[in-house]
Parts: C-alpha cells; sequence; structure tokens
C-alpha cells in the first residue's frame, strides 16, 4: 500500500503539469506543487514505517514477557516437583504434617472399618452362597443328564476313578470326602491328587485355628475389650473392640499369635514329610 502512494502522486503530477500547460501555468508554480506533493509522500511513508516499528517494538515487548512469565512457571513447577520428590525418597515429612498420635491404627496407617460397613459385609456373603449353592445346584444336574461329560472316568470306556460314587444326588460328595488319596493318585495322577491333597491340608489348618479364635478370642474381644470399636459391629469380635492398654488382653492375644503359628508350621511341615514320600514312591 505504501509503495502504491508515490506511484498515485506522480500521477496527479502529471495530471497537474498538463492542465498547468493548458492553462499556460508558470514553472515556478509546477516545481512548488510537485515539490508540495513529494514532501506530502514522503511524510506519509515515514509515519507508516514509524508505525510499523512501533508495531514490532510491542510484539518483541509482549514476546519478552511471555518468555518470561513461562520462564517463571516452568522453574517454579520443576522446583516444587524436585522438592515433592525429594521428599518422598527420604521419606522426609513436614514436621507440621506429622500424622496425629491415635493409636496404633493411626500410627501404622491402617484404617479401622467404617460404621456402615457390616452391611456391604452381608451383601456380599448372600451374594456369595447364593453363587455357590447356584453351581452346586447346576452340577448336580448337569451331572445326571450329561454323564459322558459329568462321570465319564466313572461310565466312560476308559474308567480311571477310584470308585464308584453312589447313587444319589450327593453321591458324588460322599464319594470325594471318603476317597484316601493314595487312591486318588492311582486314578488321576500325583499332581491332581496332591492339589486335593492342599485343599484338604488348608481346611485342616483352617479349622484348627478358626474354632478357638470364634468360640474363645472372639467374645472375649466383645465382652472385655472396653467396646473400642463403638459403632463398628464388624470390629465386636477382632482386636479392634480392644481398647489401648488394655490390662490382660494383650497377653490372651500374643498367646493366640503363637498358636496360629504353630499350628501352620507343624501341619505344612507333616504335610512335606507326607508330600516326600508319595513323591519317592511315585519316581
Amino acid at each position: 500500500m505504501h509503495y502504491r502512494l508515490p506511484l498515485i502522486f506522480a500521477a496527479v503530477a502529471v495530471v497537474a503539469k498538463n492542465e498547468c500547460s493548458d492553462g499556460n501555468c508558470d514553472a515556478e508554480d509546477l516545481s512548488s506543487l510537485m515539490s508540495v506533493q513529494l514532501l506530502q509522500t514522503d511524510r506519509h511513508i515515514t509515519k507508516a514505517k514509524a508505525a510499523d516499528s512501533e508495531i514490532l517494538v510491542d510484539i518483541k515487548r509482549d514476546f519478552g514477557d511471555f518468555v518470561d512469565s513461562t520462564k517463571h512457571i516452568f522453574n517454579a513447577g520443576f522446583s516444587d516437583f524436585h522438592n515433592a520428590h525429594h521428599n518422598t525418597a527420604l521419606h522426609r515429612q513436614d514436621p507440621t504434617e506429622l500424622p496425629a498420635m491415635g493409636g496404633a491404627a493411626a500410627e501404622t496407617g491402617v484404617a479401622g472399618n467404617a460404621d456402615d460397613d457390616i452391611y456391604a459385609f452381608i451383601s456380599a456373603l448372600i451374594a456369595n452362597v447364593i453363587t455357590i449353592t447356584g453351581c452346586v445346584c447346576i452340577f448336580m444336574v448337569l451331572r445326571g443328564r450329561f454323564p459322558q461329560i459329568y462321570s465319564n472316568n466313572v461310565y466312560g470306556k476308559q474308567q480311571c476313578a477310584p470308585v464308584i460314587p453312589p447313587e444319589g444326588m450327593f453321591g458324588w460328595a460322599s464319594a470325594a470326602w471318603y476317597t484316601p488319596m493314595e487312591e486318588s493318585a492311582k486314578g488321576i495322577g500325583l499332581d491332581n491328587a496332591l492339589l486335593l491333597k492342599f485343599c484338604e491340608l488348608c481346611m485342616k489348618i483352617l479349622g484348627i485355628i478358626g474354632i478357638p479364635l470364634v468360640l474363645i478370642e472372639g467374645p472375649l474381644n466383645m465382652f472385655f475389650g472396653g467396646n473400642a470399636a463403638g459403632l463398628d459391629y464388624m470390629s465386636y469380635l477382632s482386636f479392634g473392640n480392644v481398647q489401648v492398654g488394655h490390662p490382660w488382653l494383650y497377653y490372651v492375644h500374643a498367646c493366640f499369635v503363637w498358636y496360629v503359628v504353630l499350628t501352620v508350621q507343624i501341619n505344612v511341615y507333616a504335610a512335606q514329610k507326607d508330600f516326600v514320600k508319595l513323591r519317592y514312591d511315585w519316581l
């Protein structure tokens, strides 16, 4: 746009010259007119350049401010990230953010049960019981309708079942419960038989541990613990219902801890001894 203006003024000057020639204008008037026109063109171009320079200066200043603010934000964010990572790596906490002293649960970071967790527990228990019962019922129905799939080891061409289950809906349960592990190993292999033995071992350990805990330790926590659980009904039978610094229940729990440890150790070592004997006989 700025480069077209001189051409326009030059054309105007030519037209004015022709008019002056036609009207017998003086040479001095013509030169004065051209000088004024050229001076105005030069001033216009100078102002346009000055305006462009001011715009460039403003852009540079705004871009510089943006870069400075970006550097400040980046440095501040990196510094915060570095400090947080450093504190986490060194397990350092701000003294003003130390956890409040509220017993062993608060000090170890273990959260207790909420007051309404009992409803979630009951809902899950009901759902699991219904699911297990439904699976067992479906198996008993399908076992009679499709014997080649669910009783092929008993009635198939290659019969490998150690015993023949008695007739009835629950005949499979009695056969599985009373069959010795050695007989199972002859029919289904040692590895499969040891899997059944492992499940039997788990049930045995849970029975030895669970019955005394539920019938002895649970009532002691419930009636003599000091009601530390409050409205948390799920913790009434557990250690969560024992108040801090109880005079004698802590010693009862210590005895039960050793009871659990010795029970697991004795039964696992006994099962390992039987396993080694069976493995050598199989080899």
